[in-house]
Formats: structure tokens, sequence, C-alpha cells
């Protein structure tokens, strides 16, 4: 329930932009204004862009940047472009050079959605298609323009092979997806993290964790690409005894 209060004091913020509701997004306080009196303050109006299309980041264009993706929290798809940017230096080497499994949400995640491996018409060149046995090619990327051409096209989700794009058939990522029960509590899905992980480290196995853009974790395991899928996913099911289910590295959706 909300609480109005009579306004006394000014402040000044700065904050990324606005959501759908007219709410502003990522406000960081910066200090008072005693220069400004309450009564003198009004709503400032969401800037709204007059094109439909927005030069963006790395040189790719984006169409309809105002469109909603996600209606809840009002994530726009501009937003979506700016978290990228924003956050490029992390995501990158674990999506460049991979092929990659996309769902595609070009009318939001509220709307239809549906997976996407080959190329498709009107997709940039800047996409690298990659050979993989198949009738079609697949799909990697080699940098920030890339990724930026598939938020172009609606990709709300990105889905890394465990192996570079050059070296299909060696795995160069073990995968185990600890993926909770409905009763299972967050914190045990946490601990079975942590204690995955010893064991892996009495094997001399570093390993990291990721959300799985669900409701359990990836614990991930860095090998260098010698052996093949079979193997290496003989020897991630035999030492040590994962404490929950294990499943094959992501090659494909289908595999």
């Amino acid at each position: 329930m909300a609480s109005w209060a009579e306004p006394r004091f000014v402040c000044e913020v700065e904050f990324r932009d606005w959501t759908h509701d007219g709410l502003i997004r990522q406000a960081s306080f910066k200090g008072l204004r005693e220069d400004k009196l309450p009564d003198d303050i009004s709503l400032e109006a969401p800037r709204r862009s007059k094109s439909r299309t927005y030069t963006g980041i790395a040189g790719v264009g984006l169409t309809h940047p105002e469109r909603i993706l996600w209606p809840e929290p009002g994530i726009t798809k501009q937003g979506l472009t700016d978290f990228y940017a924003a956050i490029a230096a992390w995501i990158l080497p674990h999506v460049t050079g991979r092929v990659l499994s996309l769902l595609r949400c070009p009318s939001g995640t509220s709307a239809k959605c549906f997976f996407a491996m080959h190329p498709w018409p009107g997709l940039s060149d800047v996409v690298q298609r990659v050979g993989a046995g198949e009738k079609q090619p697949m799909l990697a990327i080699n940098g920030l323009t890339g990724l930026m051409s598939f938020v172009q096209a609606g990709v709300a989700e990105f889905h890394p092979w465990g192996c570079r794009a050059g070296h299909l058939e060696q795995p160069d990522r073990l995968i185990f997806d600890l993926d909770p029960g409905e009763d299972a509590p967050w914190e045990a899905v946490i601990e079975a993290a942590r204690e995955l992980r010893d064991r892996l480290e009495t094997c001399s196995l570093k390993s990291f964790v990721k959300t799985s853009g669900s409701k359990g974790l990836h614990v991930v395991v860095p090998v260098e690409p010698l052996a093949g899928w079979d193997e290496a996913i003989g020897a991630r099911s035999g030492r040590p005894r994962a404490p929950a289910q294990t499943s094959s590295p992501p090659r494909s959706p289908n595999r």
C-alpha cells in the first residue's frame, strides 16, 4: 500500500530510463537541491524517440527501441541493448567463438517465442555461419557487434554450446546442471553447488558457477579440448559423484 507525503525537499537523481508505467529505472541519488522549491518542480515527461530506428551500440541499427520485451519490469529493447553493452566485458568471453542456440522473442517475451539455430532472412553478415554437419549452418559471433545484431533480431536468451566453433567434437566445458525439484529450497541448490565444487577440487578440477536462466545452477568445469564428447561425458559421470543430477553438455537443444 502506497503512502503519499507532502514534498518538503527537492533532490537530484540520475537514472537510466523510464519504465512503461512512467517510473524511473536505476535511480542514483546525487544530493539535495537547496536552490529549488518543491512547488517549482513538475514531472519530467519521458523522452520518446521520433525515429523508429536508433543507431545503437557498435554501429548496429536498433528498430523499435521502445518495444517492451519483459512487460512486468518494463524492460525495453533499448534497455536490453544498454544492459548488454554494460556487461560486455563479462558476457563476451562466454558467448563469442561458440555455436549459439537462441531464443527469439521479436514481439516480447509475453508473445510467441521460438528457438533459432540457423540463419534467417535479414540476419546480419556480421554473424558467423558455422558448418556443423547439418543441412544448414549454425551461428556464432566474434564480438559486441554480433551480440547487438542478435538483440536487434529479438534474441532474449543465448545458449552457448560447450565447445569452440572450431572444435565441435572436442568440448572445452563440462556442465553439471543442478535442477531442483518443486519442493527444493534455493539454499539446498547453493549447498549442492558448493559440495560439487569441493568434490571437483579433490580431482584437481577448478569450476565456476552460473545461473541457469531458470531456477537452478550450472557448475562449469573448463577442460582442454582434447577428448571427444563420449569420453568427456564418461569422465564427468565417474568421479566425483555429484550430489545432484547432471546433464549432457549443452551442444544443442536436440542433443
